[in-house]
């Protein structure tokens, strides 16, 4: 009987009513008729087969793509521990979607990418869902995997769980975006039962940092503070310019008047990063902190903190700083945030930075022209730049809204992704990919004069570290009993934890009751594939879920021939 409900149980499928013969061989259960295709497949994949998990992807990108290679490797693995298959039944991108047919039908992981380019089905969210919920007549089980940088994909996030599809998500937006739809996430998560919603890799990537602290709250444990390194192209970045090493070549230098190896230029550090595929498709959102903020304004909520973006103290990078926050007075500062790049992101980070107390209605798909404010008690605040300057088509200054007609043009994606260009463009760059190779890939898009201009004022900034005996690092900052959230440059020992770091590395450090003196560390390196990885390690949970079945591979105990060889010592001196 055990077996029976549960499997039922963990479809969501409500029993109206159940019996049981006194035999204890017949099993009865009454559902509704809607569910009742869904209840017996259910049931059979429990007694009879293995259990079929369907999977919609959307943003079937570089990280998406690593995910589908992943289930495809794992294949067997999945059988034989779990009793699973995983089935690809849609694929969605920012312009077209692939859907296999709902009479249980899947897309073939061997040339997927094919059959998207070949897709002309119109993205669309209620399209999407009415498909999964064809096809889960079939299959009872459907996860959907958010692999996108958008907030309208993360504003989707409640809708499906109270649909019943279990959701892993890798989407920053959703932790990070306005505190009403992190809200209605967590109630959605909390009334869907025994559907499941992950979303560990919006934070560490494949490091375990959301485990690790819901790990230390379970147990008991209080945190009181969290310092961390939680950018892993500002750590690449510092680790290049400022190693640990640096300090006492620049103390010899001094004392015996000689000279010591160049290091790297900020500017070559950028540009080496970029080539890398470490940076956003806007650099701008890493080195003015924005990317980090996002991070540690999820990893504060975490906590229990009901941030904002504005309550994070979050200061740029020097140099950047005097060409975001502060007016031209000069003329060569003047020049430089007239430049297209500067001038476009200037707007973005003030919006960014500023709090405005704005409404920002939902995008209406109908006919909507405008965007109203309503009153004080329905504020929310802030909400991204982009969303406001692209939902809304106006201008916000000093917290009033100036009502504009919305934008009309309707590009690729505009309705899956939402009006924002910013979006919209990070979007499709995350589909092609981000690895950018030198003659192949798109050019850095900040300009020669503007990066000269930061690494002039960066080095500067290294110098007077180096001088002091310190590296320089971006750190972030959380108080807990305060709420006080701080990330910027800071100096630190060169035997720190955050001054070891070396390549592409976060850095996480919990301080709790228990770890007073010593602190919990999550350390690891950040990249896409491994960002992959977590994201295939989450599924993984979901589906263990799904099938009520984990037998693990026997452990089979191996000598080598050292052990033979003392094995043989110790007999022979007994």
């Amino acid at each position: 009987p055990g077996r029976f409900y549960d499997a039922l149980g963990r479809c969501g499928i409500p029993l109206v009513a159940a019996a049981q013969g006194c035999d204890e061989r017949n099993l009865s259960a009454v559902v509704h008729a809607r569910d009742a295709r869904r209840a017996l497949r259910a049931v059979h994949s429990a007694f009879l087969s293995h259990n079929v998990v369907a999977l919609a992807l959307v943003g079937a990108g570089f990280i998406g793509g690593h995910l589908i290679d992943a289930i495809a490797e794992a294949e067997r693995m999945l059988l034989a521990r779990f009793n699973v298959k995983i089935r690809i039944c849609a694929l969605v991108n920012s312009d077209v979607m692939a859907l296999a047919a709902t009479d249980g039908d899947f897309i073939d992981l061997r040339n997927w990418r094919d059959l998207l380019k070949k897709a002309t089905t119109e993205s669309d969210f209620d399209g999407l869902v009415e498909h999964l919920e064809a096809y889960r007549a079939w299959v009872p089980d459907v996860v959907v995997v958010d692999a996108s940088y958008s907030l309208a994909v993360a504003e989707q996030h409640a809708i499906w769980l109270r649909h019943k599809f279990h959701v892993v998500n890798a989407n920053s937006r959703a932790l990070a975006g306005p505190l009403d739809l992190f809200e209605q996430i967590l109630l959605a998560r909390d009334a869907a039962g025994p559907i499941m919603y992950c979303s560990e890799s919006c934070v560490g990537g494949g490091l375990p940092v959301i485990d690790t602290l819901r790990n230390l709250v379970l147990g008991g444990d209080i945190v009181q503070h969290v310092e961390c390194v939680i950018s892993a192209s500002m750590s690449f970045i510092f680790s290049l310019i400022s190693p640990p090493s640096a300090p006492e070549a620049h103390a010899a230098k001094i004392k015996n008047n000689t000279k010591s190896e160049p290091l790297p230029s900020f500017k070559d550090a950028v540009k080496t990063a970029w080539v890398m595929g470490l940076l956003e498709n806007e650099p701008f959102l890493d080195l003015s902190g924005q990317d980090a903020a996002t991070k540690l304004l999820a990893l504060g909520r975490e906590l229990g903190l009901a941030l904002q973006p504005q309550h994070i103290v979050s200061e740029p990078i020097d140099g950047l700083r005097d060409l975001l926050e502060h007016d031209a007075a000069e003329e060569e500062r003047s020049n430089l945030i007239e430049s297209k790049h500067v001038r476009n992101f200037r707007q973005q980070y003030q919006l960014w930075r500023g709090g405005c107390r704005t409404m920002l209605s939902e995008l209406e798909r109908s006919n909507s022209d405008s965007l109203h404010a309503e009153s004080d008690a329905d504020w929310v605040l802030p909400v991204s730049h982009e969303r406001a300057i692209a939902i809304a088509g106006g201008a916000i200054e000093n917290g009033s809204v100036q009502h504009q007609p919305r934008i009309n043009k309707i590009t690729p994606g505009s309705r899956l992704f939402g009006w924002s260009a910013v979006e919209l463009y990070n979007a499709e760059s995350l589909e092609e990919g981000y690895s950018r190779t030198e003659g192949s890939g798109r050019a850095l898009p900040i300009d020669n004069d503007v990066l000269d201009y930061i690494d002039k004022a960066i080095m500067q900034r290294i110098k007077i570290a180096h001088s002091h005996g310190k590296v320089l690092r971006y750190v972030g900052r959380i108080n807990v009993a305060t709420g006080d959230v701080k990330l910027g440059l800071e100096e630190v020992e060169p035997n720190h934890a955050f001054a070891q770091l070396t390549g592409p590395e976060l850095c996480v450090r919990f301080f709790t009751e228990r770890y007073r003196a010593i602190p919990l560390t999550v350390n690891g390196p950040l990249f896409a594939a491994g960002m992959a990885s977590g994201v295939f390690s989450e599924l993984l949970r979901v589906v263990r879920h799904c099938s009520g079945h984990d037998r693990p591979y026997h452990l089979q105990l191996r000598r080598t021939r050292s052990m033979s060889r003392l094995n043989e010592i110790a007999s022979l001196s007994a």
